[in-house]
């Protein structure tokens, strides 16, 4: 999962972008949300952490690609609650509890 190179990114830009690696899943959203911070890696954590911190929000959670080791590391730097998901064994459950 590296980052692409400028030909790779005008053939899959003339191809429709058909020929991407996933780096996601589809999920069915929650029918409500405290807060939601869309990517971001460690900023997006960290910023999840601050609000949920100083606004009240007694759980942070997340997905996680199983092969993102960085953002795994640092998951479990935060002591992150990590585990598998059910309906995509790519695809890790992060969560963390502030009440």
């Amino acid at each position: 999962m590296g980052t692409p190179s400028p030909r790779a990114i005008a053939k899959n830009a003339l191809t429709g972008h058909r020929g991407w690696q996933r780096h996601w899943r589809a999920a069915q959203p929650k029918r409500r949300y405290d807060v939601v911070v869309i990517g971001g890696g460690g900023h997006g954590l960290a910023t999840a952490y601050y609000l949920a911190k100083n606004h009240g929000i007694k759980e942070v959670y997340g997905e996680v690609l199983r092969e993102n080791e960085p953002m795994l590391r640092l998951n479990r730097a935060f002591q992150f609650n990590i585990h598998a998901t059910q309906d995509d064994p790519g695809v890790l459950h992060v969560s963390l509890p502030l009440g």
